[in-house]
C-alpha cells in the first residue's frame, strides 16, 4: 500500500468514528465536526452568507493557504467524498472508466467554476446554497444519513436469523440486542442523489471532482501554479501512459504540460511511468497551461452568476419564505418547530449548511429534515418532529455538533426550560 491509500484511509477512518461516534453520549478530544470546519467550501461561503465571521471554520482557510503551495492535495488526499469515489471506481471496469478526453480545454471543466459562481453569487443575497455541494456535508449525509441506518438494519436482521444458533452456542443474549434503526424524511432522494454520485464513476473517475465539485473549483483558482507540482524529465518516451492513468485528465497530450488547477496530486502518473521520469517537487522554469477563458467560458460564467442571484430573488420573494419575525406580510408556519438553541429564524436560516449532523446524533429521532413544502430556504434544515420522538431533556448532542452555530450548545439547565414551540389540544 503506497503512501497516499494510507493518508487517505487513515482521514476516511477518521471521518466515519466522527460521526459515528460523536453522538450525545460519546464525546473525546476531537469535535464531531471535524470534517466539516476542514472544508474550503463551508469555510468561505458560509461568512459570506451570514455576514460574520466563526472561529471554527478557521480550518478550511487553512487548508487553502496549503493549497498554494501543495495544489489540490485536499481532494486528492483527505476529502472523504473523493476517497469514496475512488474505492466505487475499483468496483467500475476500467476500461468503462477510462472513456473521457484528457483534453484541457474540455468546456465541461468550467461547471464547477459556473456552480461556484452560483453558489457565490446566491451568498452575496445572503441565501444559503453551499449545502447544495459542499463535498464534505455530501459525504456525511452518505455515511450518517444513509449507510448507517442501512447498516443497522443488516446488522438487526443478522441477529434475527442468527439467533438459533446462538441459543445453541449458549449466546441467547445476543437475541435481545435490537438497536434502533432512524429513518428520516426524503431518505430515497437521498438515495437517488447518492446512487448518482457513485455512478458517475463509470463515466470518469473523478467525475464529480473535475466538472462539479465548486471546493475543487475553488482551490484549482489557488493552485494555477503551486510550489510544489509535477515535473517531468528527459527520460520521458512520450508514450501516454500517464495521460491514461490520470483520473483527472490533468495531462495533454503533451507529458511535458500538466494543468495544475485540475492536478490532486495523487501520484498516479508517477507510479504509472515506466521510465521513473516523473516526480513531484518545485520546477520554476517550466510556465503551466491554464484553461482558456475565452468569451463562451466568460458568458458561460456570468450566466451562472446570475442564475445564482435569480436563485435567491425567486427563493427570498416565495409566499412559503420563512421569515424571522411576525407582522403584516410575514408567514410563519405553525407546526414549525426548531431544535432548542435554533437562532431566530431568518439567522438560523443563514447559518445552517444542511449538514445532517444534528440528525444523526439525535437518540430520540426526532430532528428531521424538512422538505419543499415551506420553501427553498428552509429546504433539508432541521425540524423538530414530536411524532417521532421527543426531544430528550438530558441531551445537548445537536447543539455539540453544529459547526455553524446555527443551533447554540445550551447549558443543560437551560436547554431543560428552553421553549420550541406551543403545544395546542
Amino acid at each position: 500500500m503506497h503512501l497516499r491509500a494510507i493518508i487517505q484511509t487513515i482521514c476516511l477512518i477518521s471521518f466515519i468514528l466522527l460521526i459515528l461516534l460523536g453522538g450525545a453520549t460519546i464525546t473525546g478530544p476531537l469535535p464531531p465536526d471535524l470534517w466539516l470546519r476542514l472544508d474550503p467550501l463551508v469555510s468561505v461561503i458560509n461568512p459570506i452568507t451570514t455576514r460574520q465571521w466563526l472561529p471554527p471554520l478557521f480550518g478550511g482557510l487553512v487548508i487553502l493557504v496549503l493549497t498554494v503551495a501543495l495544489g489540490r492535495f485536499f481532494c486528492g488526499y483527505m476529502c472523504p467524498l473523493g476517497t469514496t469515489f475512488d474505492l466505487a471506481r475499483r468496483g467500475v471496469s476500467h476500461k468503462r472508466s477510462q472513456r473521457q478526453t484528457n483534453d484541457p480545454a474540455l468546456p465541461r471543466r468550467w461547471w464547477k467554476y459556473g456552480f461556484l459562481a452560483a453558489i457565490t453569487a446566491a451568498a452575496c443575497l445572503a441565501m444559503p446554497a453551499v449545502f447544495l455541494a459542499a463535498p464534505v456535508a455530501w459525504a456525511i449525509r452518505m455515511y450518517a444519513l444513509l449507510l448507517y441506518p442501512l447498516v443497522l438494519l443488516a446488522g438487526v436482521l443478522g441477529i434475527r436469523l442468527a439467533a438459533p444458533l446462538s441459543d445453541l452456542l449458549g449466546l441467547g443474549e445476543l437475541t435481545y440486542l435490537t438497536p434502533t434503526i432512524p429513518q428520516y424524511a426524503w431518505q430515497l432522494a437521498l438515495a437517488a442523489c447518492v446512487l448518482a454520485l457513485i455512478g458517475s464513476v463509470a463515466l470518469s473517475p473523478r467525475f464529480w471532482s473535475r466538472y462539479l465539485c465548486p471546493a475543487g473549483a475553488l482551490m484549482g483558482l489557488l493552485s494555477r501554479r503551486p510550489l510544489f507540482r509535477r515535473k517531468v524529465s528527459a527520460a520521458c518516451i512520450q508514450c501516454g501512459t500517464c495521460a491514461k492513468k490520470c483520473p483527472m485528465g490533468a495531462i495533454d497530450s503533451d507529458p511535458y504540460q500538466t494543468l495544475h488547477s485540475e492536478c490532486i496530486t495523487c501520484n498516479t502518473c508517477v507510479r504509472a511511468c515506466p521510465e521513473a521520469a516523473i516526480t513531484f517537487g518545485h520546477d520554476p522554469m517550466v510556465p503551466p497551461p491554464a484553461l482558456p477563458l475565452d468569451r463562451t467560458a466568460r458568458r458561460f460564467l456570468l450566466a451562472a452568476g446570475l442564475s445564482g442571484v435569480g436563485y435567491a430573488a425567486l427563493s427570498l420573494t416565495r409566499l412559503g419564505h420563512l421569515h424571522g419575525s411576525t407582522g403584516p406580510g410575514q408567514v410563519v408556519p405553525t407546526r414549525l418547530l426548531r431544535p432548542p438553541g435554533a437562532l431566530p429564524e431568518a439567522d438560523f436560516l443563514t447559518h445552517c449548511i444542511r449538514c445532517g449532523l444534528c440528525y444523526q446524533v439525535c437518540p430520540t429521532n426526532t430532528l428531521q429534515p424538512l422538505g419543499l413544502n415551506i420553501g427553498l430556504s428552509g429546504l433539508y434544515t432541521p425540524r423538530v418532529l414530536p411524532r417521532r420522538g421527543a426531544c430528550e431533556p438530558g441531551c445537548i448532542a445537536c447543539g455539540e455538533v453544529c459547526p455553524t452555530d446555527a443551533l447554540r450548545t445550551l447549558p443543560l439547565d437551560e436547554k431543560q426550560w428552553a421553549k420550541i414551540g406551543t403545544a395546542r389540544i
